[in-house]
C-alpha cells in the first residue's frame, strides 16, 4: 500500500468515526425530544381524567400541578439522556463537562452580553411571530397555568426558568457542545445550537433558540465553563416569566406596563453594551474562537458540516423535529 493511499483510508476512517459521533447525537436529541413531549402528553391526559375524582382545588389547579410534574420529569429525562449517551459513546463526563473558575467580573459581563443578545433575540423572535399569523400561520395555543396565586408564580418560575437552565444547558452545552469541540470550536457551537432550535419544536421559538445557542455555546467556550451560559439561561427566562405574570395584572395599565417594559429593555441594553465593552477591554481577541482541541484539523469546515448533515441520526432528528414543529402549525385565520 502506498503512503498516499495510506492516508486516503486513514481519513476515510477518520471520517467514518465522525458520522458516527454525529449520527449518535441527532438521536439523542430526536428520542430525548420524543420522551420529552411523551412525559407532557401523559401527565396531562392523566390529571384531565382523574381530576373529577379529586376536590375542586385540585381540579382548579391542575394546569399547575401538571406544570410542576412535568417540569420534574423533563429535568429527569435530559439528564438520563445524556447520562445514557455518554455511557453508550464510551465518553466521561468529567471530559465534556467545563466548569473552569471564572473571575467574578468576567462571569458578570460575560452573563449581561448573553442576556442582552438573548433579549434582543425575544423582540426577533416576536416580530417574527406577528409576521406568521399575519398570513394565518399560528403555532398551537399550549393550555397555561393562571397566575392568580402565588403558588401559580412560583411553578411556572421553577418550569420555565430553572429547569430549562440545568437541563437543556446540561444537554446542549454540557453533552452536544462537549462532545463536539473536538472538531472545532466554531463548528461546535454551529451544530449544537442548531439542535438547540430544532429541539423546541416551536416555529416561533426556532430562531430565537438557535441564535440563544450560539450565545450561550460561545460564551461556554470562551470561559470553559458551563456556569454563565445556566446564569443566562435562568435569568433570560425569569425575565420573560416575570413580565408575563406583571402583564397579566390587574392593577397595571396596558400604558403603565409597557413602560415598565421598556425601561427594563433600556437598562438591560446599556448593560450589556458596558459589558461587551469592559470584555473586549480585558480580551481584544474576544470575538475569535481557538481551536486548540481540534482534532480533526484535516478535515475542512465544510466538511465537517456535510460529513454531519448527512449522517443518519441528524438527518433522522431533522425530519422527526422537523415533523412535530409543523404538527404545532395552525393554518388560516
Amino acid at each position: 500500500m502506498s503512503y498516499e493511499m495510506y492516508l486516503r483510508n486513514l481519513k476515510w476512517q477518520r471520517k467514518k468515526q465522525m458520522k458516527k459521533t454525529f449520527s449518535g447525537l441527532g438521536f439523542l436529541v430526536f428520542f430525548s425530544q420524543l420522551a420529552f413531549q411523551g412525559a407532557g402528553s401523559a401527565l396531562f391526559f392523566l390529571f384531565t381524567i382523574s381530576g373529577a375524582a379529586f376536590t375542586e382545588f385540585y381540579k382548579n389547579n391542575i394546569m399547575t400541578a401538571v406544570e410542576l410534574l412535568n417540569s420534574i420529569v423533563s429535568l429527569g429525562i435530559l439528564f438520563l439522556a445524556g447520562i445514557i449517551y455518554c455511557a453508550a459513546s464510551s465518553t466521561r463526563l468529567s471530559d465534556i463537562l467545563v466548569f473552569k473558575k471564572v473571575k467574578p467580573k468576567q462571569f458578570a459581563a460575560y452573563v449581561l452580553f448573553g442576556l442582552g443578545i438573548a433579549y434582543l433575540g425575544n423582540f426577533l423572535s416576536s416580530y417574527f411571530i406577528n409576521i406568521l399569523e399575519s398570513v394565518g400561520i399560528k403555532n398551537a395555543a399550549n393550555p397555561q397555568i393562571s397566575y392568580n396565586t402565588g403558588i401559580d408564580i412560583a411553578v411556572t418560575l421553577i418550569a420555565t426558568s430553572v429547569v430549562p437552565a440545568f437541563s437543556e444547558e446540561f444537554l446542549f452545552r454540557g453533552v452536544l457542545l462537549g462532545k463536539l469541540r473536538k472538531y472545532g470550536n466554531g463548528f461546535a457551537i454551529l451544530v449544537s445550537a442548531l439542535f438547540f432550535g430544532l429541539f423546541h419544536g416551536n416555529i416561533g421559538q426556532i430562531p430565537f433558540a438557535f441564535v440563544g445557542g450560539l450565545v450561550m455555546g460561545y460564551m461556554t467556550v470562551k470561559t470553559n465553563s458551563i456556569l454563565p451560559a445556566m446564569v443566562t439561561h435562568f435569568l433570560n427566562n425569569l425575565l420573560s416569566v416575570l413580565l408575563d405574570v406583571l402583564n397579566t395584572q390587574t392593577y397595571m395599565t396596558q400604558r403603565q406596563f409597557l413602560v415598565a417594559f421598556y425601561a427594563l429593555s433600556a437598562v438591560i441594553a446599556a448593560l450589556s453594551i458596558l459589558a461587551v465593552l469592559y470584555l473586549i477591554i480585558k480580551d481584544r481577541s474576544l470575538f475569535k474562537l481557538e481551536n486548540d482541541k481540534d482534532m480533526f484539523k484535516d478535515f475542512s469546515f465544510k466538511e465537517k458540516c456535510k460529513t454531519c448533515f448527512s449522517s443518519k441520526g441528524f438527518v433522522f432528528a431533522f425530519i422527526g423535529l422537523g415533523m412535530e414543529t409543523v404538527s404545532n402549525l395552525r393554518f388560516g385565520g
